[in-house]
């Protein structure tokens, strides 16, 4: 293997976009988990559905340029695309009301924890 100019360049793409997305999960981690898993459940979901939709017509499976050569047409592709974007969207929603949810009963418990640190017992049978 030779190294030169080209691969030194990859090496170099690879390492600072490494580094930049290390910086963005560190600062963003919980809105950056909130994006990734709901385009990962988005798209499990679209592909789950299209496995089983197969059973009845198999043009669900054709990728866009399958469909345009075979069917002359992409008519089972682009219902594909959009219900991933609707539950991309349903996903970072419902996520983002849980947080909020979340965020608002942690406000709350941070008052009674605060209340908690007031000493119950005043008398104590050691102090002279």
């Amino acid at each position: 293997m030779t190294v030169g100019p080209t691969t030194l360049m990859q090496f170099l793409s690879i390492m600072i976009g490494g580094l930049l997305g290390a910086g963005l999960v560190v600062k963003f981690q919980q809105n950056l988990f909130m994006v990734a898993t709901s385009a990962l459940g988005a798209c499990g979901t679209v592909a789950a559905t299209a496995l089983l939709l197969a059973h009845v017509d198999p043009r669900f499976l054709s990728s866009l340029h399958m469909s345009i050569r075979i069917n002359g047409s992409y008519d089972f592709v682009w219902p594909q695309a959009l219900a991933v974007f609707v539950l991309f969207l349903l996903g970072i929603f419902v996520q983002c009301r849980m947080a909020a949810r979340k965020r608002k009963r942690m406000r709350d418990q941070e008052d009674g924890l605060a209340m908690a640190r007031v000493r119950l017992v005043d008398n104590d049978p050691y102090k002279p």
